[in-house]
């Protein structure tokens, strides 16, 4: 018997388009707290029509066990609060999934290189490097965006400073 897992905590930065008019809630309580990304005081900047950010805490995770070197089971988790800005079609199934789409590997296929559900990977260690590397890469373009912006704004406030 064999586990591997991995938890892979980000940030996700995402414009708001416009207020959120429904927060995403289950019993009345949000799923997430989402922050506001002004670390800079927007007073100083002296522009009302400035860009907002939200930052939304998720992680994502995935599990690859099994009783031996052929049979495994990989799971994956991986959290989408932010992808939606009113959260109402988070949990609305698509019934008109392209075709073609059902033969991707959902746990690691990438848009810029889809694996073939067809071609699977064999082995469970080598598919859970390939799921570890496929989020990690997804990972490192969240905090990419929030590294990005927080420098982009911290070289604002000190232009507007001097």
């Amino acid at each position: 018997m064999f586990q591997m897992v991995f938890h892979l905590p980000f940030f996700a930065l995402r414009k708001v388009q416009s207020p959120p008019e429904s927060d995403s809630n289950i019993r009345g309580k949000r799923l997430r707290d989402r922050k506001s990304l002004s670390l800079f005081n927007e007073e100083s900047r002296g522009d009302e029509d400035q860009e907002k950010y939200l930052l939304y805490p998720a992680q994502t995770s995935c599990a690859v066990y099994g009783s031996d070197e052929w049979q495994f089971t990989a799971c994956s988790f991986v959290d989408t609060e932010h992808e939606s800005n009113s959260g109402n079609e988070l949990y609305d199934w698509n019934d008109n999934d392209d075709a073609q789409g059902l033969d991707e590997d959902p746990l690691i296929s990438k848009s810029s290189a889809p694996m073939q559900a067809r071609l699977p990977i064999w082995r469970p260690r080598q598919y859970y490097a390939k799921a570890l590397e496929v989020s990690a890469e997804d990972v490192c373009q969240e905090w990419g965006r929030v590294a990005y912006r927080l420098e982009e704004d911290q070289k604002a406030y000190v232009s507007l400073q001097l």
